[in-house]
């Protein structure tokens, strides 16, 4: 019983110091910076986020991206798929809130579709959704008018409050 309490208290003591290490040291190890001084900064995960189209079970992958003061979700279907330009995305979290926001990607058949997160008018909203409440899912339409409806689960809702976090700091 003794053995097992100690080593219960040093693993508890040891995730308490691990929990107070500076966070840039975990950020490291969950974003990627590309660029110098002369260049534009782009931040980005290191990791892949990927998210199940709830009707068609296609993979899609999830990223965020830095660049100077914007801030945009990037979103990639792994198949070929088409999208229009201003395509409205609805994000949906936890707490019931839903947020539309437009791609500012172009008319494109590279799978890709992304929104600027640093522009939009709720911008403080936006980021404290991110910051507090799990998004849980996202959806917009294709060129085609198929809808893609993605389901975010727990570890995926973790990852991207932990990215969003390093990101925007």
């Amino acid at each position: 019983m003794k053995v097992i309490f100690c080593v219960f208290l040093s693993l508890f003591l040891s995730f308490g110091a691990f929990a107070q290490k500076d966070n840039t040291v975990f950020c490291t190890e969950l974003v990627r910076q590309s660029g110098d001084e002369k260049e534009v900064i782009t931040l980005t995960n290191k990791s892949e986020i990927r998210l199940n189209d709830l009707h068609t079970g296609d993979l899609y992958q999830l990223a965020f991206l830095k660049e100077d003061a914007d801030f945009s979700l990037v979103i990639r279907a792994l198949d070929e798929k088409c999208f229009n330009e201003n395509t409205p995305i609805k994000l949906f979290f936890r707490d019931g809130t839903q947020i539309q926001l437009f791609s500012n990607n172009r008319k494109n058949c590279k799978s890709v579709v992304s929104t600027n997160l640093g522009l939009t008018q709720n911008n403080k909203e936006l980021k404290q959704q991110f910051l507090e409440q799990y998004l849980i899912g996202v959806q917009y339409l294709t060129q085609e008018g198929e809808e893609v409806k993605l389901k975010v689960g727990t570890p995926q809702n973790e990852m991207i409050q932990e990215l969003f976090e390093c990101i925007t700091k």
